[in-house]
C-alpha cells in the first residue's frame, strides 16, 4: 500500500499527516521537532511512504536533510502556492 506524508513544522513542534491511496488518514499526530522521534514515529509505518512533502520554513533544512538521509523522498512545499484541498474530485 502506497502512502503519503505530509509534515507541517513549526518553530518547536510539527504535525505530520499521512494518507494512503484513497486519501484516507492512517497517521496523525504533533511531535516535538525532534528527528529521531520523527523518523521513528515514520518507521512504524514501514516502507509504505512514498513520498513526503515537507513545509518550507525557516527550520525546514535539518527536518529535509534528516530524512533523506533516512532514505526518503522529499519534496519541498511552498504553502502559499497550494491550494486547500477539498476532498472533492
Amino acid at each position: 500500500m502506497k502512502l503519503y506524508c505530509g509534515i507541517d513544522q513549526h518553530s518547536n513542534n510539527c504535525v505530520i499527516v499521512v494518507l494512503d491511496e484513497a486519501d484516507k488518514v492512517v497517521y496523525k499526530k504533533r511531535l516535538v521537532n525532534d528527528l529521531a522521534l520523527i523518523l521513528q514515529q515514520l518507521t512504524v509505518l514501514g516502507d509504505d511512504i512514498v513520498t513526503i512533502a515537507a513545509e518550507s520554513t525557516f527550520n525546514w533544512y535539518s527536518l529535509a536533510d534528516g530524512l533523506m538521509a533516512a532514505g526518503y523522498d522529499v519534496k519541498l512545499v511552498n504553502t502559499t502556492a497550494v491550494q486547500t484541498y477539498s476532498g472533492l474530485k
